[in-house]
């Protein structure tokens, strides 16, 4: 007889919700004779994993974070949406690579093993960074291309004394007139 609160230890893993003949904070109150029935149901949170893909196009990229597909566990997964998984434990992150952008893996996931640990936090965010690699220009490259130039600009004034040409004159060129 009287009041009683009907309570249980928690489990961060898991929800619970107390019904029946109780109120949703446990209490209830018996009278003489009573026969009642609190119910607590307790419900798995599932981990949640965001997959994040980020594209760094300085250089000259011109690729999007679309043109990336990104994957859990085989499975295709939008970007930056929250993917409910029903399984705690090792998950794998995985994208289509591109072999003109170097990825780089961070978040919640391993840097070197794009893998996703589904203990602890519930909510996890991994990140994929894909940057692109700029075309380089080799010292040797510039120079040979700085010589052919200069070589071409010092025969410009010998063509002009054997093929004199007046202003806006449209010329053709030929076999005397090539630089390599």
């Amino acid at each position: 007889m009287g009041s009683h609160t009907v309570s249980e230890t928690s489990d961060p893993n898991y929800t619970a919700v107390i019904g029946g003949d109780c109120a949703a904070t446990g209490s209830i109150t018996l009278a003489a004779g009573d026969v009642k029935t609190c119910t607590i149901t307790n419900t798995f949170k599932a981990p949640k994993l965001t997959v994040k893909k980020l594209v760094d196009n300085t250089g000259g990229g011109t690729k999007q974070p679309g043109d990336f597909p990104l994957f859990v566990d085989g499975t295709p997964v939008t970007n930056n949406q929250r993917d409910h998984h029903s399984t705690v434990g090792p998950h794998t992150v995985s994208e289509t690579t591109d072999p003109n952008h170097t990825a780089v893996i961070g978040g919640d996931c391993a840097a070197n093993e794009l893998h996703h640990a589904g203990g602890g936090r519930r909510l996890k965010t991994c990140t994929i960074t894909n940057t692109f690699k700029a075309p380089k220009l080799h010292r040797a490259e510039a120079r040979g291309q700085y010589r052919r130039r200069h070589q071409a600009a010092r025969r410009l004034p010998a063509l002009r004394r054997r093929h004199p040409v007046t202003n806006n004159q449209q010329i053709t060129s030929t076999s005397a007139a090539r630089t390599r």
